[in-house]
């Protein structure tokens, strides 16, 4: 089971991890676990993304050298389609046909359809509570979907199937970028800082502004890159000027044609209610709005729930932040703009769900044994029909 960082990073360590994502340090790890990485994505998986409505929705890109392929190279509009929704239509013939030419494939934002991901992303983002999002590229042959470039936020390589070949730079460029940057040539990079050939089941962690670039040279390569949005200053910048509007100074119109004078008296009070906002403000206030903020995961689980008596499943929960669940009693919370109700013995479980990332319906069952009003199957039922987890068959079958 891969439920959150800890099961990810077996047998390392997650110190490890936390250690160079708060020093921005690029990792290398080799988990050798390949069988529990190829569960993530596996190729049956991947080929069931591939719907004419992610490449006319922007969600797949078909990629070469940080181009992208025209639509008509891979994608059909017959007499017949121009009457049914989304129109054109994927032609797998063609794309097999680039894909022996060395082309990738770029699907964005996977997380939110394939639920073994989603549930990977929640638990990550509930440790280091920034935005994540997961992409997957599969590439084919000889080639790579971009040039060398660096990214303006974190990134968290794993390896799913095949090898890919990196080489990373550093980030002497810039520090921080707030855009990404793509290079027409590797003689723009400096020296290389490392390079290597990840395996299946191996994680690399890019700190944002580090220069990398990648090749396969042969077969199929698919790797999951996870982004880590942090917040920056100017994040920061934005949310405290979000609470001027709750002073009149801050609402307070700014007109062009004024006197001067007035100008600069207006600007003088802008400035003292800017410090004196500053002065009030905390980051930790600053980060307990955008927990607040987040919305959470809302998984289906139809048909799942009612069957779980027969069903030895993992359970993994959706939230993208940890609520403030009592010890004991029922509880009413927002989850985002979702309001959530709990009985005390849902928020018992979901509590202890939540620190460990999830758990096999087998281990609950041992942990919850002496439950009362039936056990744990009904309060796990309750829990996924409340969306509030998901209900995965072990990871394998």
């Amino acid at each position: 089971m891969i439920g959150g960082l800890s099961t990810l990073i077996h047998p390392h360590d997650p110190a490890q991890l936390d250690r160079a994502f708060l020093e921005e340090k690029r990792l290398h790890l080799r988990t050798g676990r390949a069988a529990d990485f190829a569960a993530l994505m596996p190729w049956t998986t991947f080929n069931g993304l591939l719907s004419s409505q992610r490449f006319t929705t922007g969600q797949g890109r078909v990629v070469r050298n940080s181009h992208d392929l025209p639509a008509d190279m891979y994608m059909v509009m017959t007499a017949a389609d121009r009457m049914e929704p989304g129109g054109h239509k994927l032609e797998p013939a063609a794309l097999q046909a680039l894909c022996r030419q060395g082309v990738s494939i770029a699907l964005n934002s996977v997380n939110l359809n394939v639920p073994r991901i989603g549930a990977l992303a929640a638990a990550l983002e509930r440790r280091y509570r920034v935005p994540i999002a997961v992409n997957c590229y599969a590439t084919f042959e000889r080639g790579n979907a971009f040039k060398p470039h660096w990214d303006s936020h974190d990134v968290l390589v794993l390896q799913i199937h095949g090898t890919k070949h990196w080489w990373c730079y550093g980030d002497h460029k810039q520090r921080h970028p707030l855009t990404a940057r793509v290079f027409d040539h590797v003689d723009e990079l400096g020296p290389v800082e490392w390079e290597g050939t990840l395996q299946p089941g191996d994680i690399l962690y890019v700190p944002n502004g580090d220069i990398h670039r990648t090749n396969v040279t042969q077969g199929a390569s698919l790797h999951l890159t996870i982004a880590l949005n942090r917040p920056r200053g100017q994040t920061f910048a934005r949310w405290l000027a979000g609470r001027l509007g709750e002073h009149e100074v801050g609402r307070q119109p700014i007109t062009s044609f004024a006197a001067p004078d007035a100008r600069a008296h207006q600007l003088s009070d802008i400035g003292g209610l800017l410090r004196t906002v500053l002065e009030n403000a905390s980051l930790d206030a600053f980060l307990a709005d955008e927990d607040a903020a987040r919305q959470p995961y809302r998984p289906c689980n139809l048909g799942l729930s009612q069957d779980l008596e027969t069903a030895d499943w993992e359970v993994l929960p959706a939230l993208r932040r940890h609520p403030p669940l009592p010890a004991d009693g029922p509880v009413e919370f927002m989850a985002g703009t979702t309001r959530v109700r709990l009985t005390a013995a849902e928020c018992r479980v979901l509590s202890w769900l939540l620190a460990r990332d999830g758990a096999r319906l087998g281990d609950l069952r041992k942990e919850w044994s002496s439950l009362d009003q039936g056990g744990i199957i009904p309060v796990v039922s309750a829990l996924a029909d409340k969306s509030l987890v998901w209900l995965l068959p072990p990871m394998g079958d």
